[in-house]
């Protein structure tokens, strides 16, 4: 039964709802300049989704975000639920770092640019990283925080994190904020097109800042973050829940 749910009803209504934001977002280019409507769309179709796929959130550690301030969000990265679970509870305007590929779709590389996602060239990420850093820059000057899966690819339990974030972080000086996501690949299992219902927790640890910093000391970042992130998945859900429709 859930896998004809998923594959009749969740996965086809989840497209649509996709396809819906894109056609809005793009339109709505026409009478609202201002980034916010973008941001507003956005965090309304990550809602969407959630409810589509019946996924109660359970966040913890807001607290620890700067709502006027700019960030890099550092998350595990289980399930393809994790963006929208990310766009749904972090109070704060986000752009995300998505494959170069995907830009050259039809309409949705259109919708990529306007809404300020950042390429990253998965191939040569090092190469990028210039352009990667001037972008995160931008973003914070339009108000946005960066969010970033340091382990490069979907992964059940937590993999090795590459130092692209800590790169960026030390070179632009943006703080880093680590995020634990526990419960998505229940939810979304990896590559599976079986979606099940669930809580999904979110724990939001305290900023780590980059500054004063050298390159030559990212590995040594990158390990602190790996760390947080690993301890605030140990950690009990909190009592705090978002509801997707909230």
């Amino acid at each position: 039964m859930t896998k004809l749910r998923s594959l009749l009803v969740t996965i086809p209504i989840t497209m649509a709802a996709t396809a819906a934001l894109i056609l809005a977002s793009l339109g709505a280019v026409v009478f609202f300049r201002k980034a916010s409507w973008q941001q507003a769309l956005f965090r309304l179709w990550a809602r969407w989704i959630l409810r589509i796929c019946r996924v109660r959130l359970e966040v913890s550690g807001t607290e620890n975000i700067g709502v006027s301030e700019h960030h890099i969000f550092v998350a595990n990265h289980s399930s393809l639920i994790d963006v929208p679970v990310l766009a749904a509870c972090l109070p704060v305007g986000v752009c995300f770092l998505v494959k170069q590929e995907l830009f050259r779709i039809p309409l949705f590389g259109a919708y990529l640019r306007r809404t300020g996602q950042i390429p990253v060239d998965r191939s040569g990420p090092k190469a990028s990283f210039p352009d990667t850093i001037a972008a995160a820059l931008r973003a914070g000057e339009g108000g946005k925080s960066l969010v970033m899966f340091p382990e490069g690819t979907r992964s059940p339990s937590l993999g090795e994190f590459k130092d692209g974030a800590a790169w960026i972080a030390i070179h632009s000086g943006i703080p880093l904020i680590p995020v634990g996501i526990s419960g998505a690949a229940r939810v979304w299992p990896g590559r599976s097109t079986l979606i099940h219902s669930g809580s999904v927790q979110v724990r939001i640890g305290p900023p780590i800042s980059a500054e004063r910093l050298k390159v030559n000391q990212r590995r040594e970042l990158t390990a602190r973050l790996r760390r947080a992130v690993e301890e605030l998945l140990k950690l009990e859900p909190g009592r705090g829940t978002l509801h997707p429709s909230d």
